[in-house]
C-alpha cells in the first residue's frame, strides 16, 4: 500500500456568499467559497453555491475583484468544488468573490449582474 505524503491544504478563511443588494434574481441562492492555500503555494477556492436561479438568461460566472471594484479576474464558469487561482492572483489582492449571471455574447467583461458576492475576511 502506498501512502501519500502530501500535506493537506491550509484552509486561510470561510466567505459567506450572499444575494444582500445585488440583483434579484440571486435572492434564494446562497453558498460559501473556503480559501485555501495548496502545498506549491498556490491559492484555490473550494465553492459551494445552492438554488441558482434557473431562469436566469445566460451562465454562471466566478469572480475575484480587487477591493476598488476596478481590478476583476474571471475563473470561468461557476461549478461547485476546488477552482485554483491563476498564478500571481492573490485572495489578500483580489478580497471579493463574486457569482455573476453572464449572457452568451462573447464579451468577456462582468456583466453587472452579480448574484452572490462575499470578502475575504484577513
Amino acid at each position: 500500500m502506498v501512502v501519500s505524503s502530501e500535506d493537506e491544504p491550509t484552509e486561510l478563511a470561510v466567505v459567506d456568499l450572499s444575494n444582500e443588494g445585488l440583483d434579484p434574481r440571486g435572492q434564494s441562492s446562497h453558498g460559501s467559497a473556503k480559501v485555501i492555500q495548496l502545498d506549491d503555494g498556490s491559492y484555490a477556492l473550494d465553492v459551494d453555491v445552492e438554488n441558482l436561479p434557473s431562469d436566469a438568461d445566460g451562465f454562471f460566472e466566478l469572480w475575484v475583484i480587487d477591493p476598488n471594484v476596478e481590478g476583476m479576474v474571471s475563473l470561468g464558469p461557476l461549478r461547485n468544488g476546488r477552482v485554483e487561482l491563476p498564478a500571481g492572483v492573490d485572495p489578500q489582492s483580489f478580497p471579493i468573490v463574486d457569482i455573476s449571471i453572464e449572457p452568451v455574447d462573447g464579451v468577456p467583461t462582468h456583466s453587472g449582474d452579480s448574484i452572490l458576492r462575499g470578502v475575504i475576511e484577513a
